[in-house]
């Protein structure tokens, strides 16, 4: 994993070393990285990263504190929040405090109120030079401007550091501590939608359902209201509630079904009319979305180069559960045309986050041997040799309108790189040659009347990650699909003292065949060759040596690869 964020540790400080974004090192005193607050979305403190080896993270009670009454926050309201660290015979602290919903939603505005603190990134405040050192503990201030009304409740989150000075990540304790607030009743009586739950992001029907949830956000109790909702701009229709809501209590409502068009729509759902009334504040009234209705397929042949401006393009769906990095458009490197898709993992330093790119629906039924080809271009930060780092790329099918989904293509590590070397510590940016073409055979699917596809990006906070010219055709009718290795066999599997390698070329072309570990560390055998002719090839590959374990052999012949997996058993 980039050092940069090794130093994910929550909590950092001085003595501890890590990789700022330009990879120099520094002393951290200076304040903790982003995303380390040890918070359910950031899922991560210095010491479960490995950072600070030997280092349990210890909850503890009490270290997060502030003026928000017990009766809770009022929305706009700015209130201070006190952070501490103790630990006798200390002198060396840091921390990192995160206000989130369990979601990962940041609530309210931090501010910094003095040379102690720093807010480095919107949402996460840490300590700063000259707020790291104190003699057995140490006190950090700081304000929080509360969210706007029906927000609800959430957490601090934080993470501390009790180092102890010896420049090494060995023995500096690491504790975590949280404070939950609620957010105060509004005085009287204040209706409104808390959430919309139904439409979610796409349908491929031509009805929605949907489906509110109405909330009490006052301090007075009501028994009826007006439910208004409509898809885009249209005319709202309404429905009448009744029934009765208590202060911060909640009730799902289930609406009539609605008719929509395929393409792009927003639904908008607000109450009115409370009763008792009026209601005394209506910025919480209502909530909107936006969702996709993918009820028509796309013609196929298809094809998409993200050469237009508008991303995602009608049709397609960005799912970006941490609203943080996520499947962007870039001009700055592509495969054909103006541009690609893009997600930058190279600064994306929440390991384990997932962004999909979900495509429009398809008729494969279309086509008598339908194949889904992209073009690929990325490179690893970490040295494989010394390091088992990497992103990941899944591709996945649904027939059913993502009720399920199947996995058709997953790599990672070496397999997965498209550049020579295999990895470097400056942001990849690809060239012409660096790109590689990818294809999936979609025969088990042919049947399929309507097929959707997701690409998944996992970051390791590794490298950057292109994708280009998607396309969905007959087998013979996307260009490269005529591979030039075909009757690709290893035997026997398992294995235990040699693996057989055949393989069948059709063409002349450039042919390298190397075998990694399942933690992408390239192992003894390889095989690289600038020009082989066509015909027909065997490899006799000595496993004496090599551990019992699963492992993967990666070929590349041209344009194309392809990785199997294989066991050892002596």
């Amino acid at each position: 994993m980039k050092y940069k964020i090794l130093f994910a540790f929550v909590l950092l400080l001085a003595v501890v070393i890590i990789i700022d974004s330009n990879k120099n090192a520094f002393g951290n005193a200076a304040g903790a990285p982003t995303g380390v607050s040890g918070s359910p979305a950031d899922g991560t403190t210095c010491a479960q990263s490995g950072c600070h080896s030997g280092s349990p993270v210890t909850p503890i009670t009490g270290w997060i504190t502030s003026n928000i009454p017990a009766g809770g926050y009022t929305p706009g309201q700015t209130y201070q929040i006190t952070a501490k660290a103790v630990y006798i015979g200390r002198s060396k602290f840091g921390f990192e405090i995160s206000p989130q919903t369990p979601s990962g939603t940041i609530m309210g505005t931090l501010t910094s109120t003095g040379s102690k603190t720093s807010v480095h990134t919107p949402g996460w405040i840490t300590h700063t030079n000259a707020g790291n050192t104190g003699t057995d503990s140490i006190v950090w201030t700081f304000n929080w401007t509360a969210p706007a009304a029906g927000s609800g409740g959430f957490t601090f989150y934080g993470a501390f550091n009790c180092a102890n000075g010896d420049g090494n990540t060995t023995g500096d304790l690491i504790y975590t501590s949280t404070l939950t607030v609620g957010e105060a009743p509004s005085p009287g009586v204040d209706a409104g939608i808390i959430s919309i739950t139904s439409p979610s992001l796409y349908t491929c029907a031509g009805t929605i359902t949907p489906v509110v949830k109405i909330h009490n956000f006052g301090t007075t109790t009501f028994t009826a209201a007006t439910i208004n909702y409509m898809i885009d701009a249209n005319t709202p229709a309404t429905q009448a509630w009744s029934g009765s809501l208590v202060t911060d209590s909640s009730q799902t409502v289930t609406l009539p079904a609605i008719a929509v068009t395929s393409g792009r729509h927003t639904f908008t759902a607000y109450t009115s009319n409370p009763s008792p009334g009026p209601d005394t504040i209506t910025v919480n009234d209502g909530k909107t979305i936006s969702f996709d209705v993918k009820s028509t397929t796309q013609a196929i042949p298809f094809s998409e180069g993200f050469d237009t401006v508008v991303f995602p393009k009608t049709g397609w769906e960005i799912n970006n559960p941490n609203n943080d990095t996520t499947w962007r458009r870039t001009t700055a490197a592509f495969h054909s045309g103006v541009a690609s898709a893009f997600i930058n993992n190279f600064q994306y330093d929440k390991p384990g986050a997932k962004d999909e790119l979900i495509t429009p629906t398809f008729n494969l039924a279309a086509m008598s041997t339908p194949v889904l080809s992209f073009q690929l271009a990325y490179q690893l930060y970490s040295n494989p040799a010394t390091a088992h780092a990497s992103d990941t790329l899944e591709v996945f099918i649904t027939t059913d309108c993502g009720t399920t989904w199947n996995q058709l293509y997953k790599k990672y590590g070496v397999p997965l790189t498209t550049a020579t070397p295999t990895f470097s510590t400056t942001a990849f940016k690809p060239t012409a040659s660096e790109w590689r073409f990818e294809s999936v055979n979609l025969a088990p699917y042919a049947s399929a009347t309507s097929a959707m596809f997701k690409f998944v990006n996992i970051t390791d906070y590794e490298n950057n990650l292109y994708l280009d010219d998607i396309r969905i055709d007959n087998s013979l009718g996307i260009a490269g699909f005529d591979m030039p290795v075909s009757s690709l066999l290893l035997f026997p599997n398992p294995a235990s003292d040699r693996l057989t390698l055949n393989y069948e070329l059709s063409e002349t072309t450039p042919v390298s065949v190397k075998m990694y570990d399942m933690q992408g560390k390239e192992m003894k055998f390889s095989i690289t060759e600038t020009r082989k002719a066509a015909g027909t090839y065997s490899n006799s590959i000595d496993l004496s040596g090599i551990p019992d374990g699963i492992y993967l052999l990666h070929l590349t012949a041209g344009n194309h690869s392809e990785t199997r997996r294989f066991t050892v058993a002596h």
